[in-house]
C-alpha cells in the first residue's frame, strides 16, 4: 500500500506540473576562421572550419542553453615535409533566439565561455632542425565567445542560415624563430553557413 501511495503521489504531481515545451536546434557549421595575423603568419591565419551548433530551451526560459563545437585547420606542403596548424573550440553559454511574427526567420545572439586549443605540427621527411621527424606543440586555454546570426526554418523542421562569431583565448606555443614559447590568441573571427534541424 505504501508503494501505491508513492505512485499515486507521483502521478498527481506530474499531472499538476505544467507541460514542458522543449525546443531546440542542431546545426552543422561550414565556413572559415580568421586568426590574428600578428600571432599567426600567413597563410595559417586563414583556416577552413567545420562545427556543430546545439541549443535547447523551454518556453519558460528567457534564453537557450548553447553548446557549440568547432574545429579549424590549415596545411602547407613543402619539398621536405609539411606544416599542419589547427584549433578546436568548445563554446558553452546561452543563446537568445528571436521569433519574427508571421515569418520563419529567427535572428539570434549568444555568448559564454570558450575552451580553445591550438596545435602546430611540423612533419619532415628527413632529419629536421629539432632533431626529429615530427616537431609539434599544443596548448589550450579558457576565454570567451560571442556570436550572432539568422536562420530560416522550412516546414518547421529544416534550418538554413548564416552565423558569425568572435572568440578569444591566449595559449602558449613554441616559436622556432624565438626559440621559446610565446603567448598568442587561438580564437578569431568566424563566419559560415548553417544547415540543420529544429524541433
Amino acid at each position: 500500500m505504501k508503494r501505491l501511495g508513492w505512485i499515486v503521489a507521483l502521478l498527481c504531481s506530474l499531472t499538476a506540473a505544467p507541460a514542458l515545451a522543449v525546443t531546440g536546434n542542431v546545426n552543422l557549421f561550414l565556413g572559415e576562421k580568421q586568426l590574428d595575423s600578428s600571432d599567426w603568419a600567413a597563410p595559417y591565419d586563414d583556416q577552413g572550419e567545420f562545427g556543430v551548433l546545439f541549443d535547447i530551451s523551454d518556453r519558460y526560459w528567457p534564453v537557450s542553453l548553447a553548446v557549440d563545437l568547432l574545429g579549424s585547420s590549415h596545411e602547407e606542403d613543402f619539398a621536405d615535409g609539411y606544416t599542419y596548424v589547427s584549433t578546436g573550440e568548445l563554446d558553452i553559454g546561452v543563446r537568445k533566439v528571436f521569433n519574427i511574427y508571421g515569418t520563419s526567420l529567427h535572428p539570434y545572439v549568444g555568448g559564454g565561455l570558450a575552451l580553445i586549443s591550438a596545435r602546430v605540427e611540423d612533419v619532415y621527411y628527413v632529419a629536421s632542425p629539432c632533431g626529429a621527424y615530427d616537431c609539434g606543440d599544443e596548448d589550450s586555454a579558457a576565454g570567451i565567445w560571442l556570436n550572432g546570426g539568422i536562420y530560416w526554418t522550412f516546414g518547421n523542421i529544416f534550418n538554413l542560415g548564416l552565423d558569425v562569431r568572435y572568440s578569444t583565448a591566449e595559449v602558449n606555443l613554441y616559436d622556432a624563430q624565438l626559440n621559446s614559447r610565446r603567448e598568442i590568441d587561438a580564437g578569431g573571427s568566424h563566419a559560415g553557413l548553417l544547415l540543420g534541424v529544429h524541433w
